[in-house]
Order: structure tokens, then C-alpha cells, then sequence
């Protein structure tokens, strides 16, 4: 079941157009972006804080998971 009352909507921006994924901080700030998740993942690891790893798409595109 959907719940629209808890319905969350990010617009994220990368700084680099190339950039696919970004990782968030508790705060919904991106503390890091790559072009492949591992090179995220490695660049928020160095930050210390807590993050959630999210995927960009192209623009225009639509992705479902």
C-alpha cells in the first residue's frame, strides 16, 4: 500500500554532470559523488559521517528499483 502522507521528494544535484551516484548525509547534503558507486562509497567513508548512497540518472530518464 501506498501512503501518500509520507511521500519524501529529493531533488539531487551533483556538482559534475558525470557524477551517476551521491552520498547523502543525516541532513540530505551530498558529502560525496563518483561515477560508480564504489568510488562514492570510498570518498563518504573518508568524511566519517553516517550516509545513504543513492543513485542519479541521466536526465530525461527514468529508472525503477
Amino acid at each position: 500500500m501506498y501512503d501518500i502522507d509520507n511521500d519524501i521528494t529529493l531533488t539531487i544535484t551533483p556538482k559534475s554532470p558525470d557524477s551517476r551516484w551521491v552520498a547523502l548525509d543525516d541532513d540530505n547534503k551530498i558529502i560525496s559523488e563518483g561515477k560508480t558507486p564504489d568510488e562514492t562509497i570510498e570518498l563518504a567513508n573518508q568524511t566519517g559521517k553516517n550516509f545513504a548512497l543513492m543513485f542519479v540518472p541521466v536526465e530525461g530518464n527514468t529508472c525503477f528499483f
